[in-house]
């Protein structure tokens, strides 16, 4: 009896603690895109992975200039942003000879940069039911 007794507690306990598990969600609006060709590309990071594998990643098509997407189950944490403008629709970023990207792209945070983006200054705290970011090319 004892032993049923646990392990119902042990489910019960469970089933609570599932319930209270928290996910975000995260919409992300760049309402300035050039043109509608192409798709524009959102690539989401955990610190572990920055700039190397997204974490999360989804892509839009354009409409009047605006892209949208929305990310969803996401657990709370430090993620950092990085989107682009993907004309040509090849899915990379596309350079000049001199090393200068010839689509846009934009990041989270406030910085402006010279280079490859940098965590401390794209991260940003991911604590809310839902967040709402809008960035610009």
């Amino acid at each position: 009896m004892k032993t049923v007794l646990l392990l119902l507690a042990l489910f019960i306990g469970s089933l609570l603690n599932a319930q209270t598990a928290t996910t975000h969600e995260l919409e992300v609006t760049i309402p300035n895109v050039t043109n509608d060709n192409g798709e524009v590309l959102f690539a989401l990071y955990k610190e572990e992975n920055f700039m190397r594998e997204p974490s999360f990643s989804q892509k839009s098509t354009i409409k009047d200039g605006k892209a949208m997407v929305k990310f969803e189950d996401l657990p709370e944490g430090d993620y950092a942003l990085v989107v682009m403008h993907d004309e040509n629709s090849n899915g990379r970023m596309d350079f000049e000879t001199n090393g200068m990207p010839t689509e846009s792209y934009a990041t989270s945070g406030e910085s402006k940069f010279m280079g490859p983006p940098m965590w401390s200054d794209t991260k940003f705290k991911l604590d809310n039911s839902t967040k709402k970011l809008s960035l610009r090319f």
